[in-house]
């Protein structure tokens, strides 16, 4: 997925999903593992996980990814619509990256 986004984002042929989209609580399909929310605040996108991490800014890099504000480079948020579902990839680099699907 993370490959995909990429390649969707650097060649312009995707289309960008809207915030009203990306809003909503994303879970582990098929493996245990922590909730991440996709919120809405003042027209910016913020990400927040139930488990004490700090509440961040997305900030939009192209296409579908998004960096997180205050936080390195390699921590990146990636979104694609699959088959009507919409799936959130959060790439951060001391964890094994977890596709999450919106519930």
């Amino acid at each position: 997925m993370e490959l995909e986004t990429i390649e969707e984002a650097e060649s312009g042929k995707g289309v960008r999903l809207s915030n009203s989209e990306l809003v909503g609580a994303y879970a582990p399909e098929s493996i245990a593992g922590t909730t991440v929310y996709i919120v809405e605040k003042d027209g910016r996108l913020m990400r927040w996980v139930d488990n004490g991490v700090p509440e961040r800014t997305l900030i939009h890099l192209n296409g579908n990814r998004y960096g997180l504000e205050g936080l390195p480079d390699g921590f990146v948020v990636s979104f694609r619509s699959n088959h009507g579902r919409v799936e959130l990839l959060l790439v951060e680099p001391s964890r094994a990256p977890v596709i999450r699907v919106k519930r």
